[in-house]
């Protein structure tokens, strides 16, 4: 894949430009993602991303980092990006698209309308299901971008598993209310586990991919034998 977005991608988009897309490498069968431009692949809970049961030689690129290099060009511009993307290495096996967000309070807060200031100085509201909605457009712009170069969506396709992840994490406060809206989404946390909430979203479909969020509170399973 590095090689991929470091040649094909800009070729393909017509610029001229050749950046270094930044890879961490590893065959842990558990370890984190965190938000580090450089060194993203961390030890075990110590990031904002945790998975486990890998079983594969895996290349991790920070996709949102490589992206920005790019800006001011076709590549860039008008198209939002996710975090990272995840490849097995010595097989066809696998491939991840992953966010990572936070939210502080509670997780009610990840729906919370999300919204940016206008030139008059007044704001509007930009994602009106907030994170959860703003997360979906990123990897779905991503997947876009992505497989409109013919060889990287064959490199894609050829995946077995092919998977779109939201992980989230909250932070908690004091003053944080466990609500309906937090009960409901803490227990879809707690009976998805390591397998992440499967969530319906055609735009992902689309592609061929499965879009599952989790709470950081579990790993994401990798190899996971009944997909």
């Amino acid at each position: 894949m590095k090689n991929l977005l470091e040649n094909d991608l800009p070729a393909f988009y017509g610029v001229g430009r050749r950046c270094t897309c930044d890879e961490n490498t590893t065959s842990l069968s558990e370890f984190d993602l965190t938000e580090d431009d450089t060194q993203f692949v961390v030890d075990y809970k110590k990031g904002y991303a945790s998975f486990c049961g890998n079983s594969f030689n895996l290349s991790v690129v920070n996709y949102d980092t490589y992206i920005s290099k790019f800006n001011g060009t076709k590549i860039a511009d008008g198209r939002r990006r996710c975090d990272f993307i995840m490849t097995d290495t010595d097989a066809d096996s696998i491939i991840v698209l992953c966010e990572v967000t936070s939210s502080l309070g509670g997780i009610e807060n990840l729906s919370r309308p999300i919204k940016k200031p206008k030139k008059d100085g007044t704001t509007m509201v930009a994602f009106p299901k907030g994170k959860y909605q703003k997360v979906e457009l990123q990897l779905y712009q991503s997947l876009e971008t992505l497989t409109n170069v013919p060889s990287i969506s064959s490199y894609i396709n050829n995946k077995k598993r092919k998977v779109c992840l939201m992980s989230y994490l909250i932070k908690q406060t004091e003053n944080n209310a466990v609500n309906a809206f937090n009960r409901n989404r803490m227990m879809e946390a707690e009976e998805a586990g390591e397998n992440g909430a499967q969530i319906n979203c055609p735009q992902i479909e689309q592609f061929g991919f499965d879009y599952y969020r989790i709470s950081h509170a579990y790993s994401f399973r990798i190899d996971n034998n009944g997909k």
